[in-house]
């Protein structure tokens, strides 16, 4: 009977898993004209990961290039220490809406700092990734939109947490910074191998050489 009960709670977990497995993006050609879904799909809720300094010119540059009236509600997530990020967000706010009411910024732990081992952020991510889970149940965005550093990876941890107890719809788009030319970014890298991005875009057709599973669409930013 206990075996039983096993089988059957472990084949609902792999149907579960199967079920919210970006599995669009491994079917790259199929995927190719859907991989940044926010100029012709209307949503309610935008998430936005303002990763510091370059990324978030990169991304507001982005932003930019989207019909953002079509998302009533959108969250920045920026890093607890980035000082600067909030900011520009509510100036690109203000820019863009003459009443820039329909936002919020919100703060997580940052993952791992700037030349930070790898062993010693392992404490920080876990941490990062518990007030990510918090951040993006209670915001509940349809899109998460994000492009690096380690401040995005707790997030779509987050959603793929999510994804599996809550709401399979989440969509994750990962934009690898126009800065990476012939290799990913370490974010980038985790994101490509690992089943936590929806969409994963790059803006050199040099890096869709090495990463097939990718998708160019020349330069969005």
């Amino acid at each position: 009977m206990k075996n039983t009960i096993f089988t059957a709670f472990a084949l609902l977990i792999v149907l579960r898993l199967i079920w919210i497995l970006p599995w669009r993006r491994y079917f790259h050609n199929n995927y190719r004209n859907d991989a940044l879904p926010l100029k012709n799909k209307k949503k309610k809720k935008l998430m936005i990961v303002l990763g510091s300094g370059g990324h978030t010119k990169e991304m507001l540059a982005l932003l930019n290039e989207i019909d953002l009236s079509r998302f009533n509600k959108r969250v920045y997530v920026i890093g607890a220490t980035d000082s600067l990020s909030e900011g520009k967000a509510e100036a690109f706010e203000n820019d863009h809406f003459a009443k820039a009411q329909s936002y919020k910024v919100v703060r997580i732990p940052r993952s791992r700092e700037v030349l930070q081992g790898a062993l010693s952020a392992i404490f920080p991510t876990v941490k990062s990734i518990l007030a990510s889970i918090c951040v993006v149940f209670r915001y509940r965005p349809e899109i998460i939109l994000c492009n690096g550093p380690g401040t995005c990876f707790p997030i779509c941890v987050a959603a793929f947490v999510l994804k599996f107890f809550w709401n399979s719809r989440i969509k994750v788009v990962f934009v690898e910074s126009y800065c990476r030319v012939t290799t990913l970014s370490t974010t980038g890298k985790l994101l490509y191998y690992l089943p936590l991005s929806d969409g994963f875009v790059v803006q050199w057709p040099s890096l869709l050489e090495k990463y097939s599973q990718a998708d160019y669409l020349g330069r969005v930013v």
